[in-house]
């Protein structure tokens, strides 16, 4: 009988310290999803990228013209990319340097974008995103079971 308890009371104990950790995961996501892409709010990007925005309903993400206005951006990305850690490019490109947090952000932002685009879609995004940042098969593997979650 005492041992039951004990069993009882450890498993408890147990299953709040999973929680709380769980809670601390979901806070920082709830925190991004509050202060996502806040820096296209200020002037130094709004600027610009208000000049293109009406753009993106009529072209495919990928595609040359696309590729095109994004020389145009150069600047205000590179800014953009620099005050946001779920781009790679915040880590050189190199998505292996960003935490869970920040690629589950990433991914919420291809699933999103893509309702913008010509031709958007998470699966298009994940095709021509494991090209352009070279992405490795455990990556992609998560990103196909976070799609399956949404």
């Amino acid at each position: 009988m005492k041992s039951m308890l004990e069993h009882y009371k450890k498993t408890a104990e147990h299953k709040l310290h999973v929680a709380k950790y769980l809670w601390k995961i979901a806070f920082k996501l709830i925190s991004r999803s509050v202060t996502h892409d806040l820096s296209k709010f200020s002037y130094t990007e709004s600027k610009s990228f208000a000049k293109v925005i009406s753009k993106l309903g009529k072209i495919e993400y990928g595609s040359k013209e696309y590729t095109e206005m994004l020389k145009t951006l150069k600047p205000v990305l590179n800014h953009h990319y620099k005050c946001n850690p779920h781009h790679p490019e915040y880590y050189g490109k190199q998505i292996d340097l960003m935490s869970l947090i920040d690629m589950i952000e990433m991914f919420c932002d291809w699933k999103a974008a893509g309702k913008r685009n010509l031709n958007g879609s998470i699966d298009e995004s994940i095709k021509i995103n494991t090209k352009r940042f070279e992405l490795a098969e455990n990556q992609l593997y998560l990103f196909y079971k976070i799609k399956e979650e949404l």
